[in-house]
């Protein structure tokens, strides 16, 4: 059985999750869950106002393309079933100066049902720009 190794260009936050010790810091944890979550309930809430939100692979890639992303949001499910994408996605949100994180626990799952795996917070001013070109 053969396995891959997906890598990213997304970086990595973890350094601040433990103390110097090495021990998890348990409020480090659940604050970054929390604000994880409103992230990505945030996005949910904005798919119904144009402009200030991408969700699913078709609208967040096409927004990537067009340098409107200020926030690429994954999943660890999407990017396992997906890695050719997830990289695609996180090469062009870091090329184009977009933050990536990869949302665990209840926004993974909440992402996961509302959007398979992907979405992102949108650049307001971009993307406007770019939903005027796309819908030309």
């Amino acid at each position: 059985m053969r396995t891959h190794t997906v890598v990213t260009a997304a970086r990595t936050r973890f350094h601040w999750l433990a103390d110097r010790a090495g021990t998890p810091s348990r409020d480090a944890w659940r604050t970054r869950a929390l604000r994880e979550a409103g992230t990505v309930r945030r996005v949910l809430r904005g798919a119904s106002i144009p402009g200030t939100s991408a969700l699913g692979e078709m609208q967040t890639m096409a927004a990537l393309q067009h340098g409107a992303v200020r926030h690429l949001l994954l999943t660890p499910r999407f990017v396992e079933t997906r890695s050719s994408v997830s990289l695609a996605a996180s090469r062009l949100a870091a090329a184009t100066g977009a933050g990536t994180t990869v949302v665990a626990g209840v926004a993974a799952f909440e992402l996961d049902l509302a959007a398979n795996g992907i979405g992102a917070v949108l650049q307001r001013s971009r993307a406007m720009r770019g939903r005027a070109s796309l819908e030309a």
